[in-house]
């Protein structure tokens, strides 16, 4: 045989050993050919083929000894690097083995009982992947089917106790309700005909907004998106829903007042009193809102109706026997009430006006000292008063005014809390 003849059987015997699989026996006819031959044919493109195929083959056999460790995540990274470098590599053994690691990864985090949304996002995103696998086999199916129910329905309710453990007595605060609606999407990708788990992710988002629109000033939008929370739960974030509404209703009254749109504000006083009158022991509400459809009242000449409004604000705010007890707010009312006898409401009003608005001068109050996640609808549910009461009592035009370490003036009745 001629040299190149000799070349040319070596090239095929080494290329005979590769196809058989025998990789050791090609490189180091490959290896051989290139140290005395450089530059013959494509040997040094197989040689880069075979090293290749080492690495590859490597890999899943380092990823199959983390597997029976038990050491699910790093072996998914030998496996996930094969797959990478090389789609087309063993990629029926490849693909099996990450479907199982994948599944096997998912429960691993959840037997450890993760407590951070990263840790449970890591699990749904290994179950995830698992699913975007497509084995042939209809066993391979039937086991794809029973693992994504399982691990599908421990993810869930990883998630929902998440909610529930976050909302524990801080259901009223607007980071937390942040977080929990981090949960809900989270678990809802996983259930998305959930109606529940859909009605509570949209009422913790309309609540959260809510309070950005108040704080802007933007009050027809914080009323829109708290009733929608308030007529589905009225108790939503430890009550705070009902008391932003509240307050939301009663500043829009003021602001319509202010502009001259009598009728509107009234219909926002008496929309405050109604949302007030279902917890009759919110006194400061009960009191605020009568003693402002009061004054609406008799600014726009109904006087009686103005007067009888302001008793409602007294007898249902509980405050009857504070005022008995004042003697200044005790002849004020008296002398008013003498008028009303008289049939005189426009003096009745004019006195009982100036007792009320002497009342609110009276109320007692406390020293509150502002601290992270504090928001006037929040303080204002915590120390059954009102939102308007606190910036009145401060001198705050702007509800978004707050400043951690701030000490501000709270009025409440008497026996609040």
């Amino acid at each position: 045989l001629t040299e190149l003849e000799q070349l040319q059987a070596t090239y095929d015997d080494a290329m005979q050993k590769k196809a058989a699989g025998d990789l050791i026996g090609a490189l180091g006819i490959f290896k051989d050919l290139d140290a005395k031959h450089s530059g013959y044919k494509d040997v040094s493109l197989q040689l880069k083929e075979i090293q290749r195929a080492y690495l590859l083959t490597d890999n899943i056999k380092v990823g199959d000894d983390l597997v029976a460790q038990g050491l699910w995540e790093e072996a998914i990274t030998k496996y996930e690097e094969v797959r990478t470098f090389d789609p087309t590599y063993q990629q029926a053994l490849v693909e099996e083995r990450l479907f199982n690691s994948y599944l096997n990864g998912a429960q691993a985090v959840l037997d450890n009982e993760p407590e951070s949304l990263e840790a449970l996002l890591k699990a749904q995103d290994y179950f995830t992947k698992a699913l975007a696998l497509r084995p042939q086999n209809k066993d391979v199916l039937q086991e794809m089917a029973e693992a994504r129910q399982t691990v599908g329905d421990r993810l869930y309710n990883y998630f929902i106790q998440l909610v529930e453990k976050s909302l524990l007595g801080q259901a009223d605060s607007l980071d937390v309700l942040q977080k929990v609606d981090e949960y809900l999407a989270a678990a809802q990708s996983l259930r998305p005909d959930d109606a529940t788990l859909k009605a509570q992710r949209e009422m913790a988002r309309a609540f959260v907004l809510a309070q950005d629109d108040f704080i802007r000033g933007n009050l027809d939008a914080a009323i829109e998106k708290l009733s929608f929370v308030y007529n589905q739960d009225a108790g939503f974030a430890n009550g705070t829903a009902r008391q932003a509404l509240y307050d939301s209703y009663i500043l829009r009254g003021d602001v319509l007042l202010r502009a001259g749109k009598t009728q509107r504000a009234l219909e926002d006083y008496q929309s405050a009193v109604t949302i007030a009158e279902l917890t009759p022991e919110a006194r400061f509400r009960l009191f605020e809102g009568q003693k402002k459809i009061g004054d609406v009242m008799g600014i726009m000449g109904n006087q009686q109706g103005a007067v009888f409004q302001y008793r409602a604000a007294l007898n249902e705010a509980n405050l009857t026997e504070s005022v008995i007890l004042d003697p200044e707010l005790a002849l004020a009312v008296a002398n008013a009430e003498q008028y009303i006898a008289r049939g005189s409401y426009e003096y009745a009003y004019s006195l009982y006006h100036g007792a009320m608005e002497l009342i609110a001068t009276k109320f007692r109050t406390l020293t509150h000292v502002v601290e992270e996640g504090d928001y006037l609808a929040k303080l204002a549910n915590k120390y059954n008063t009102t939102v308007s009461a606190i910036l009145q009592a401060n001198d705050l035009s702007d509800p978004g005014q707050l400043e951690i370490g701030e000490r501000i003036v709270i009025p409440i009745i008497q026996d609040s809390p």
